[in-house]
């Protein structure tokens, strides 16, 4: 009898605990908002509501919401915002300059991020990329100068120029094993607190000054072949300080540009 007391004891704190932290959704009337035009989804237009924890509803009159879009939250105080799984695509400064932005909990869904959608949101520190993402484009999180740590996903095909630029904060970047391309022109250029990079052996190409100006960036670690593709100046102009360390068992490294731009090191 005991033991069933203590059971229902811990039976009901749990659940407590899981309606405690399930956030109730907020009202339709605080959204701008239009059906799309095969009538079939629902666009956010404005965010309009006064809350600064923003929980957007999954569907409304009965219709899924799949778009946030251009400027929704633009300049909005908010500071908090949850995406339902629902949402598929982020538009163009959807959240920008949201100074006052400190957590985004992104639906698994959301498959395309648009030019300048987080730009100087500088308080932005907790944010994890979903694993259906395909398009980060331009500027998406430039000067997000509070994220200490962000994940790469194998599905992200485009990462667009400036895609995660001067992000003072970054020192780590998780990129996922099977994506094959790393931006192109600054995508993380400028991120002054990274230190080391660690490549995936999925990896074949990696953009023109991808990784350049990152001041404290002096490891760089790869785990496969040496990449077929690289830009000018991915990690900044040629330096013997840069070192990069690749696997002795690797093919590449001994025609690779990167040697003669950096010091390699086998390993």
């Amino acid at each position: 009898m005991k033991k069933l007391c203590v059971l229902l004891a811990i039976i009901i704190t749990l659940t407590s605990t899981l309606v405690a932290c399930s956030k109730k959704a907020s009202p339709a009337s605080d959204f701008k908002y239009t059906l799309n035009e095969d009538k079939k989804h629902i666009c956010i237009n404005r965010y309009i509501g006064d809350d600064k924890d923003v929980v957007i509803p999954d569907e409304i009159d009965g219709y899924p919401v799949k778009m946030i879009m251009f400027a929704a939250f633009l300049k909005t105080d908010i500071e908090s915002v949850t995406i339902p799984n629902t949402v598929e695509e982020i538009s163009e400064r959807a959240f920008a300059y949201c100074k006052e932005l400190h957590t985004v909990n992104l639906g698994k869904s959301v498959k395309r991020i648009g030019f300048e959608a987080f730009i100087n949101c500088i308080k932005l520190k907790n944010i994890s990329l979903p694993q259906k993402l395909e398009v980060v484009e331009r500027d998406a999180f430039t000067d997000c100068d509070s994220i200490e740590k962000i994940n790469i996903p194998k599905t992200l095909t485009v990462m667009g120029e400036g895609a995660f630029f001067s992000m003072d904060s970054l020192t780590t970047i998780e990129f996922e094993q099977g994506l094959t391309k790393i931006g192109n022109y600054a995508a993380f250029q400028g991120c002054s607190s990274l230190q080391k990079v660690v490549i995936p052996r999925s990896v074949k190409e990696i953009g023109t000054t991808t990784f350049s100006a990152c001041k404290s960036l002096k490891e760089i670690k790869f785990l496969g072949d040496a990449p077929e593709k690289t830009g000018e100046y991915i990690f900044g102009p040629p330096s013997k300080e840069i070192t990069i360390y690749y696997k002795k068992n690797k093919s590449g490294w001994d025609t690779t540009p990167l040697k003669d731009e950096y010091t390699l090191i086998p390993y």
